[in-house]
């Protein structure tokens, strides 16, 4: 086919076979599919400029390291395979955080990409061996470092962050204690339940070698799976430290924790899926899969990528009765969308899906409100409302003090509908600044439980952090006493 495509229908062509190429390319395992994807990616007129075109769309499936290694594979020089400038530093949309600088001076090769991908998982696990040095052991590796503990072959895996599972707010304030020490500074703190079922989210940033190293501490669960996630974790080598990571079981249902969490499936949840059922599927305990993603409310999405997972292994794995447990139903319509959206994913390509697919996804997302209502803690419709409208005051007043001191009349008055939403300066005066502090405003006034509570999670950290930010410890609770 031609570089100049000269028509609409040459166009829509050309991104039709570059889009069927690009998800043939991002399946995990070597096949003679995806011999025959590489050659004939290779043998289009230009293959750099193809690779352009399907560059956003692989980065963000997380497949474009997996893509490259088919193409080597297959005979190309990734040295000379250019990636457009231009593609290269729209890596990460508007909006997105930059991982790593984009400023790189042309040309831009597949091998200075994977070079890029290389040094920053390497980089990622870093903070892991400080933990596991200093003797800090209450966490779980979940996401990329667990993969690369328990499945080292699994080398092309494209991964942005780190993150780790704590069982309560003490053990992640002893995390964040030494990897601060060790020169990873603190970001944000977000507590959205406290009490014996927490729910926080830690987040620990540092620029090095012009990568943005972030690391979250999730304590009490992993998005929607909450089911103890830390006792069941068991001791893996990682990087030759023991640390524990999460069971095989809880990793499979923690990708279908993550979908519903984006609302939307990708390329590297199948391959995860598939890695995991291809090493541990016959000695996985499949009725603690189908019990965890029930009671998370995630059995559809969970079948969904079991589905898309046997198809790229071409063969069955999961039993029969475990993927007839997740995938029911209450109705017919719900097994057939099950179906339908299990079809939908099966390519997963930049180009427009079938309308009837489009629906099926539609359906599904909003389904995902039932979903998302059904799980335990889950708060109602008029508490998230409310909270949304609280959190929507937090975000004015905190903008209003990073602009100066002085604060509207309306917005003072507003500041005191916040029962749920604040932050921790508000509650402990040893967190106050002398200025552009929210106790320039006023006083939070949940209620006395949410206080002690919220009072007994700050004594579990150092006061007097430099710089002062109202914003780096805040809290939305997802119910009025925090519990």
């Amino acid at each position: 086919m031609s570089c100049t495509l000269s028509t609409a229908a040459d166009r829509e062509g050309w991104a039709i076979e570059l889009g069927a190429l690009a998800a043939q390319l991002s399946a995990v395992f070597p096949s003679p599919r995806t011999e025959r994807a590489a050659r004939d990616f290779l043998s289009l007129p230009d293959p750099s400029l193809a690779l352009g075109r399907i560059y956003p769309h692989l980065v963000w499936q997380r497949t474009l390291r997996t893509a490259l290694g088919h193409l080597e594979s297959a005979g190309a020089d990734l040295d000379s395979l250019e990636i457009p400038v231009e593609a290269f530093r729209r890596t990460f949309p508007r909006g997105v955080p930059r991982v790593w600088k984009l400023d790189r001076e042309p040309p831009i090769t597949a091998g200075d990409v994977v070079e890029i991908y290389t040094t920053h998982r390497a980089l990622l696990g870093r903070p892991v061996e400080l933990l596991a040095q200093a003797g800090v052991d209450r966490f779980i590796l979940v996401s990329g470092r667990a993969y690369e503990a328990r499945y080292p072959h699994y080398v092309h895996r494209a991964e942005f962050d780190t993150d780790l599972v704590a069982p309560a707010m003490d053990a992640g304030f002893s995390i964040l204690s030494v990897l601060e020490r060790n020169g990873y500074p603190f970001d944000t703190l977000r507590v959205r339940r406290l009490g014996s079922s927490p729910d926080a989210t830690f987040e620990i940033r540092r620029w090095e070698q012009d990568h943005l190293l972030s690391v979250g501490v999730l304590v009490g669960g992993y998005h929607a799976h909450r089911e103890q996630l830390y006792e069941r974790g068991d001791f893996v080598t990682f990087r030759g430290q023991e640390v524990r990571a999460a069971r095989p079981e809880d990793l499979l249902v923690m990708l279908a924790a993550r979908v519903e969490s984006k609302r939307q499936f990708g390329l590297v949840n199948v391959n995860d899926a598939a890695v995991i059922l291809d090493s541990d599927g016959m000695n996985l305990d499949w009725d603690l899969v189908g019990a965890a993603a029930s009671t998370a409310g995630l059995h559809t999405t969970l079948a969904v990528i079991l589905v898309r997972a046997e198809a790229l292994l071409d063969r069955s794995v999961v039993p029969h009765s475990v993927m007839q447990r997740l995938k029911r139903s209450s109705s017919r319509i719900g097994r057939m969308l099950t179906r339908r959206v299990a079809d939908a994913t099966v390519a997963l390509e930049p180009v427009r899906r079938p309308s009837v697919d489009a629906l099926a996804l539609g359906a599904w997302k909003a389904g995902g409100l039932v979903r998302h209502l059904r799980r335990p803690h889950a708060p109602s419709l008029t508490s998230n409302a409310l909270l949304a409208v609280e959190k929507r005051v937090l975000t004015k007043e905190l903008a209003a003090l990073r602009r100066g001191p002085a604060v509207s009349p309306a917005l003072r008055i507003a500041a005191s509908t916040r029962r749920r939403s604040g932050v921790i300066c508000e509650i402990a005066p040893a967190f106050a600044a002398s200025e552009r502090c929210m106790l320039a405003i006023r006083g939070w006034r949940g209620s006395r439980a949410a206080r002690e509570r919220l009072l007994a999670m700050a004594d579990l950290l150092s006061s007097g952090r430099e710089p002062h930010r109202c914003g780096s410890i805040r809290f939305d609770l997802s119910a009025s006493d925090g519990s």
